[in-house]
């Protein structure tokens, strides 16, 4: 993580503004890096901090911020939290995966950037209704563009969340039941 922050510590968010047109084999290398952070990440592995880290170091030093590096910087705005405690670096980093989303289209990791973002960080410093209201969104749209796996972790956090705030528990069971069937339908774990 230390050498990820002094690599970032030169990094200026206007960078990512003039998103650089690289070749297919940058986004390539990006989009294999997405699929085993993913991989990692089901199966709870040790290792996801350090494929992030290594993911953000490779954006940083190629000069490629395309939607696929938002999941390192977005890993690293929560990483910044839970290693470090510090949660104004982990709201920085998370705004900056949010610029890079911006960016682009709509897609699964969209859905997946936006729950880490508004659920693991974000959720420090914002109140939770927004959070909510985020998270809730992230969700539609995942539901929307057939992002159904990726749709279900914003889903469950939003239960989370109404929990958390007291909302009447008969109501959450409810919701919670319709969720899972959806889970169900979809054939989610």
């Amino acid at each position: 993580m230390a050498a990820t922050t002094r690599l970032a510590s030169g990094f200026r968010v206007e960078q990512i503004r003039k998103v650089q047109s690289r070749g297919r084999h940058v986004r390539n290398v990006f989009q294999l890096f997405i699929r085993t952070i993913v991989a990692t990440f089901s199966l709870s592995s040790p290792y996801l901090p350090c494929l992030s880290f290594v993911m953000m170091q490779y954006s940083l030093q190629n000069e490629f911020y395309g939607i696929e590096t938002s999941v390192a910087f977005a890993n690293f705005a929560y990483f910044n939290i839970v290693m470090k405690q510090d949660y104004i670096g982990g709201q920085h980093w998370a705004t900056v995966a949010l610029e890079i989303l911006n960016q682009a289209p709509p897609s699964s990791i969209t859905v997946r950037v936006n729950w880490i973002i508004h659920g693991l960080v974000m959720v420090w410093s914002v109140p939770l209704k927004e959070t909510k209201r985020k998270l809730f969104d992230a969700y539609q749209l995942g539901m929307k563009i057939g992002a159904f796996s990726a749709s279900m972790y914003p889903l469950c956090f939003c239960s989370r969340i109404a929990l958390l705030e007291g909302e009447n528990l008969t109501l959450l069971s409810q919701s919670v039941t319709l969720d899972l069937k959806m889970m169900a339908k979809y054939n989610l774990p």
